[in-house]
């Protein structure tokens, strides 16, 4: 089972979507996913970074799955 985070950074990321298209996506699939209010905030600052550089873009989604890795255990 994949973290909603991760798969609506990944759409983020891999196909330019904004968080709100790419939750709205995973919802249309798995419609009782949604991430805490911490996760949205990170969600919203990982698609301000993409809009700017993409490098910041790779270490903002690293970040993240470093916080799944860190909570999960």
């Amino acid at each position: 089972m994949f973290s909603v985070t991760i798969v609506v950074a990944y759409l983020m990321k891999k196909h330019r979507m904004s968080v709100e298209s790419a939750l709205s996506l995973v919802r249309s699939k798995r419609p009782q996913v949604g991430p805490n209010e911490g996760f949205m905030s990170q969600l919203e600052n990982f698609e301000k970074s993409l809009q700017g550089k993409t490098h910041t873009a790779v270490i903002m989604l690293l970040y993240f799955i470093c916080l799944i890795c860190v909570r999960g255990s």
